[in-house]
């Protein structure tokens, strides 16, 4: 009997899964789920995007003719509401939809629309419209949402969330548009700092604000931190660092009400004052795990847990991606992993558990890197974390920073900045887990 499989989520995880799917049955439905607007899109280039260096054609992951081509139902602008396992059901509130569901796929999958959209094939447009749709196995991939902090003058005109790519095309026409002079990124986790290099592009100066003690807290140490804000401060970036932003505000002398009231200056937690004509929080995004725990589905902190077939509590339902919990080969703890290669990787392997022809996940090894500001940095392991007594050999100079962590001769992480030649090598020593010469 022909199987409906639905994918929620259209990123890294939902398009390996759903991709995977089709070359594994070729005569299934496959529904995809997605609460963005935009064909599917790889959000780790927006950085590029934004600084000018990628068209919206190179973040493309899959265009419409992928979804045409391999009979692959994509529902856009839609948000799943609501898991119902005992029923095989998932509630989807409004979207739109390409190519169009026929009418006999309608209902083989349960989905309830009006009996006149049934012979369109092109876009169907819902509006204020709640859909149903039967599953015999479901992947969720649904990853994470932008967050905006709800602090005094957020929603001033020029002040702006960078998490998605219709984030970022607001950024551009508000760039276009107004030419700002004088740019503030709150946060300077990797998002931020890859805002502020694309901002760079833009000849427009930047201030980063952090609340810990240095930027990129997670990926690296103080002496690493420091060697890298040297080289933004030739860019015309500066750093705030253990400080939050306490206000956003504005000096709107125009006396029309209707116009809007824009950003002149914010506000620091330590009294300072700061001048700016735009704002861009780079904060990162709230996982949508209330999806899994809504559906009852085991969980672990923010993610769901899987076993190693990415199969959740549920043996109907998987995951992948951002939103669940995977093993580290470092520590063996259950972690969340952002790489793109992870979540592709787990979306395949979750397809092959819903057909029924099972492989491992081996689990993840997080090695993050970037290319920022004419300089390269790479970072694995618990670099951050002094709970572990590791051996530490550091290597530096003007112009690079590495660390390296060992433990009984055996590589546990490291850190370098500028001059990666060897990262190739290091990740070996770190999989392999052999004695290190370095």
């Amino acid at each position: 009997m022909k199987k409906t499989y639905i994918v929620i989520g259209a990123s890294a995880a939902g398009i390996g899964a759903l991709t995977k799917l089709r070359t594994l049955d070729k005569e299934a439905t496959i529904i995809c789920v997605t609460a963005e607007k935009e064909m599917p899109y790889n959000r780790c280039l927006l950085a590029d995007y934004l600084a000018g260096t990628k068209t919206i054609d190179d973040v493309a992951t899959k265009k419409s003719d992928f979804f045409t081509t391999n009979n692959i139902t994509l529902i856009l602008d839609a948000q799943v509401t609501k898991i119902i396992p005992d029923q095989h059901k998932i509630l989807v509130s409004t979207g739109r939809s390409y190519p169009s569901i026929p009418q006999d796929e309608r209902q083989r999958s349960g989905a309830r629309t009006d009996p006149e959209q049934a012979t369109r094939v092109e876009w169907i447009e819902v509006q204020e419209r709640h859909l149903e749709f039967t599953y015999d196995k479901l992947f969720i991939g649904a990853g994470r949402s932008t967050v905006m902090p709800k602090i005094p003058g957020y929603n001033l005109a020029g002040v702006f969330p960078f998490y998605d790519l219709s984030d970022v095309t607001k950024i551009l026409a508000y760039i276009t548009e107004h030419k700002p002079k004088k740019a503030i990124v709150i946060g300077a986790g990797l998002s931020g700092v890859e805002c502020a290099d694309a901002l760079t592009h833009h000849e427009i100066p930047v201030t980063l604000i952090e609340r810990a003690a240095h930027l990129l807290p997670h990926q690296l140490d103080l002496s690493g931190a420091q060697l890298l804000e040297k080289i933004m401060n030739l860019k015309n970036v500066t750093i705030r660092a253990n400080t939050s932003v306490q206000e956003i505000s504005c000096q709107n002398t125009d006396q029309n009400t209707n116009t809007p009231k824009t950003v002149t200056h914010l506000t620091l937690s330590n009294h300072e004052v700061i001048p700016c004509d735009i704002v861009i929080f780079a904060i990162g995004g709230r996982t949508n795990s209330w999806l899994a725990s809504d559906a009852g589905l085991e969980t672990l902190g923010n993610g769901i847990l899987v076993n190693s077939i990415m199969q959740t509590s549920n043996p109907d339902i998987f995951a992948g991606g951002d939103i669940c919990m995977i093993k580290d080969k470092l520590s063996n703890d259950m972690v969340q992993s952002c790489l793109w290669p992870d979540a592709v990787m787990q979306g395949m392997t979750a397809a092959h558990g819903m057909i029924g022809t099972p492989k491992e996940y081996q689990g993840t090894l997080i090695v993050t890197s970037s290319h920022i500001f004419g300089t390269t940095f790479v970072t694995c392991g618990p670099v951050t974390n002094s709970e572990h007594n590791y051996q530490e050999v550091i290597r530096q100079n003007e112009t690079y920073y590495h660390k390296f962590l060992l433990h009984e001769k055996k590589l546990k992480g490291f850190i370098m900045v500028g001059n990666v030649d060897k990262v190739g090598q290091l990740r070996r020593l770190l999989q392999e887990q052999t004695e290190a010469e370095l």
